[in-house]
Parts: C-alpha cells; structure tokens; sequence
C-alpha cells in the first residue's frame, strides 16, 4: 500500500522550500529547535553551547538507539494500515458492521487533533519524558485493542493509540534532528513507509496464524524495544524553553485547538456514520451535527488568525503558491491512496474468498510497485532537477489506474488486476523528499485529517450502498442465492473505490500550480554559501 508519508514528509513540500521568503514556524515545526538552543541542565539561564556532534550517543549508542527509533515509527504505521485486513474479523465478532468506519477513522482523528499540541509539548518540555509517555499511550491503547470484548471498547482504544501516534511522529523527528547524522536520518522514514506498506500482509499472516488480537498486541514487545533504546542511550539536554516555569509553558501549549479540531471533525465524523443508516440525512440530528462541524470550523479558522505567526495554519504561509498547493496536493493524495488501503484487502476477502494471509499477499504488487515508483521518482528528481515533473506524471498515471480499479468484479483475472494495482500506486512517485523539516506540521496535519474522513466518507457509501440493496425483492426471503449477493457487494465496493478517481485528479490539479525551479541552482547556492 502506497502511503501519503512514506517518508513522513511528503515531497511537494519541498516546494514550498523553494522560496527563502518562507520562514514561519508551524507548531510542531517549534519542537524541532536551533541546535544551539540546548545547555547543561545544571544552567538554565546560561552555559556554554555545545557543538551539535557532540550530543551523538556515540557509534554503539547511536547503533542502538536508532532501530528503537525506526521500530516505533514501523508500528505507529502499522496501525495506520494493519487494520484494513482484520475488519472483516472484527465486524464478525463483535457483530458490528455500523462501526466499520471508526476502527480506521478514530486513530486518525485524534492523531490529526494531538500532532500540534505534540509539537508544542516536545518545544517546552522535555524531549525523553514526553517521547516515552507517547510511546506508553500507543501501547496502552494496542493493548485495549487487543483485550477488549465489544467494539466501542476497541474504537477507545484505536484513539487512544491515535494519540500516541501523534506524540511519536513529533518525537521522531525531533530525536533524529538531535541524535542522529544527516546520512542517517532518511532510515526512520523509511521504516515507517514499511510499516504502512506491509500492514495488511503483517496482519493477514497474525490472523491465519494467531488470531486477530495480535493484530494490536503485536504492538507491545516492538514498543518495549524501543522503550528500553531510549531510556538507555537517550539523554538530551534541557532547553531553555523546557526551564520556564510550568504555567508558562502550559499556556503556551494551545488546547483550544485540539479542542476545536476534535469538535468539528467528531461532529462530521457521526454525521457520516449516521446518515443515512442510523437515521436519515434529512433529520435534524445530521443537519444539526453537520451545522455545527461548519460553524466550529470557523470558528478554528478566527483562532488561527487571532495567533498570527504561531498559529497551525499561519495565514502568511499557507496563502503562499506553493504552500498551499502542496498542502492541498497532500491531502487528496492522502484520501485516494486510504481508500485502497483499506478497502483493497476487504475486496479480497469478500468477492475473492480469499483468506486474510491471502489477501495480505494479494496487496504484494502494490506494495512492490510503490517503491518501483518511489525510486524511479527519485531518479527523475535527480536528472532533471524538477519535482513537478515526477508529480505531474505520477498522478496522471494514478489516475488512470484507479480508474481501472473501480473496473474490479468477481470474475476479474488475476493477471488484470495486478496490473491495476501496479498503475494505481503511480502516485508513489510523488512521494520523493529530501531532509525538510520546516512545515512537516501542515503536511502530517492535512494526511491525518484527510484520513480520519475520507474513511468516514468510504465506510458511509459502503453501508448505504448495501442497505439500499437490501432492499431488492431477491433479497427478501430466506434461501438468497451467493452470486446476487457478491454482485451487491462488489457494486457497493466500486462506489467506494471510484471515490479515489476524483482525489486523484485533484491531486494532479493542485500540483499543476507549483513553480518550475531547478533544485540543482538551489544545491550549487547552497554549497556555494558554505565555501
């Protein structure tokens, strides 16, 4: 499965580098500090500045430290995809295909309304202690997963996890940026793009072997390793922001929007998951949660301009060319790709009768063709010096093979929808970045809040696809015959996958507007200015 961040940071944003006007700070940008700003804990207020090589934990350390790093960022993404193989289990043994939805979109949700406050926190507190509390909230929450017995426990729990995620993405990129060389850095995203990619044949083999609980307990020995790495060979330095008194740096944290992030997003999140099932759109229940996601989503925007420069979405930068179309080219990826993501292993199970392993494998050619396309997307960055052309080629290609997708039935060959597959991840190819860590927070921002709806959107045109057919008369009485209903589910499945034909035209819409700038002239400046 090809992931928005593969490599954490999605590659149109190196657009936005381009231009040396830019140089706000979003807030989880904040927790990624000048090197220069960490003193001995013993001096506060003053002390000499280390030089940055010297906070390297040293070639055993480092050698030690980094996989414990690269194995929490392989299972947050883990959790991201795992769960698109073991949703037709858990709707089996819990009973409860209304919830389908939430088992993907609570994770992302508060994922999506932590990251900034994370960002913050790693700023003004220390980097160690609030790495390992995430780290201990996405175990805690795997935990309830894989313990629980009724499916609102389970979405508790993928929420809960959602929030660790959130902590250890920021955590990441914040110890790699402290512990770790430049050279060496690239490996911890792409440990995470394998995490995501390999989810569904992870979670296949667990299911056929073990059972769908490992699915999420799987999670706690890899996050012990991890734990152990850092308490033993992580040890950074105070800042001085993380000297300030605790009201201060509490103050600066900005709760109001998580709060106004989780309001508004919950709020469209029901209104999905009831319309039209639960209750009919047209009631004043949806009309009214659909009202207040509009009216709390304003009222996010006025905060946003009200704290100008360290806002999330700072006004200055996001009204910029380039910024904007990256961060809208972000998004629309990110919903096309999570719809096979998540659906794909589904098709195989229920229209191919495939075993969760099988289905996991089945995924195999688009897995293998997102890094083809990675690679190749490389080469063409290096050659010709333009992201835009990768970008550009990549989601007219996508395009199209989504599209082919949507073509999927129960008698397709296998040969044909391999090859759909390998078109579909073209989009992959986009998905080429060099080290950028300014503006990360937009980036992750807008995957995690595309994801937690478009899975909400997929999940509710899925259950009203199948609840309208239901109701055909050859439905009606006790002996209905399989192939009706395998056509009914496959119908109902091309609804959803035809949903990525239009995000991925979107995505080849917002990338048209990025400026065509050789990246070489900006490596030749920059190794100029250090001679």
């Amino acid at each position: 499965m090809a992931t928005p961040i593969l490599t954490s940071i999605d590659p149109l944003f190196e657009a936005m580098m381009r231009d040396n006007s830019i140089h706000e700070k979003t807030s989880l940008d904040e927790g990624i500090e000048s090197k220069n700003n960490y003193h001995d804990n013993n001096s506060p207020n003053s002390g000499p500045i280390e030089d940055v090589e010297s906070r390297y934990p040293g070639p055993l350390g480092f050698a030690l430290l980094l996989p414990g790093v690269c194995l929490a960022a392989f299972i947050v993404a883990l959790g991201r995809s795992i769960v698109a193989t073991v949703i037709p289990q858990i709707t089996e043994h819990f009973g409860s295909p209304e919830d389908v939805g939430w088992y993907g979109s609570a994770y992302l949700l508060t994922a999506c309304a932590f990251q900034p406050l994370f960002g913050r926190v790693y700023t003004h507190f220390n980097i160690r202690n609030a790495y390992l509390l995430s780290l201990r909230v996405f175990e805690f929450g795997s935990l309830l997963c894989g313990v629980e017995r009724n499916s609102t426990a389970l979405i508790v729990g993928r929420a809960i996890s959602g929030v660790g995620e959130a902590g250890i993405i920021a955590g990441n990129l914040n110890i790699i940026s402290l512990g770790a060389p430049l050279k060496k850095r690239p490996l911890v995203r792409f440990a995470f793009g394998i995490g995501f990619v390999c989810g569904p044949i992870i979670g296949g083999t667990l299911i056929s072997r073990v059972s769908w609980r490992w699915c999420f307990c799987f999670n706690l020995p890899v996050g012990a390793v991890t734990l152990v790495a850092l308490l033993c060979f992580f040890h950074p330095k105070k800042s001085l922001r993380a000297c300030e008194q605790l009201k201060k740096r509490l103050l600066h944290l900005d709760l109001v929007v998580n709060i106004l992030t989780m309001a508004a997003v919950i709020m469209l999140l029901l209104a999905l998951q009831w319309g039209g099932f639960s209750m009919p759109w047209s009631s004043s229940r949806i009309i009214g949660l659909v009202v207040g996601f509009g009216v709390v989503s304003i009222l996010f925007l006025i905060w946003q301009w009200y704290y100008g420069t360290e806002a999330l979405l700072p006004l200055r930068m996001i009204t910029q060319r380039n910024v904007f179309a990256a961060i809208a080219s972000s998004f629309f990826q990110s919903g096309a790709v999570l719809v096979y993501t998540h659906y794909l292993p589904y098709w195989f199970q229920a229209i191919k009768n495939a075993s969760p392993l099988r289905s996991g494998i089945d995924t195999i050619p688009y897995v293998a063709s997102s890094f083809v396309a990675a690679i190749c997307g490389a080469i063409m960055v290096k050659k010709s010096g333009y992201l835009n052309i990768p970008s550009l080629a990549g989601s007219i290609i996508a395009s199209v093979g989504v599209g082919l997708l949507y073509t999927l039935h129960e008698y397709t060959p296998t040969a044909r929808w391999v090859g759909f597959e390998i078109l579909g991840t073209a989009k992959a190819a986009t998905l080429i970045t060099e080290e950028v860590l300014i503006g990360t927070a937009l980036i992750l921002f807008s995957q995690n809040l595309s994801g937690a709806i478009f899975v909400s959107v997929e999940s509710s045109i899925l259950r009203n696809k199948l609840l309208v057919g239901f109701h055909d008369p050859q439905f009606a009485g006790v002996n209905i015959q399989l192939q009706p209903l395998l056509t009914l589910y496959n119908s109902a499945l091309q609804n959803v996958f035809i949903m990525a034909v239009p995000m991925s035209v979107l995505v080849l819409i917002c990338a048209i507007p990025l400026e065509w700038r050789d990246l070489r002239e900006k490596q030749r400046e920059q190794s100029q200015a250090d001679i």
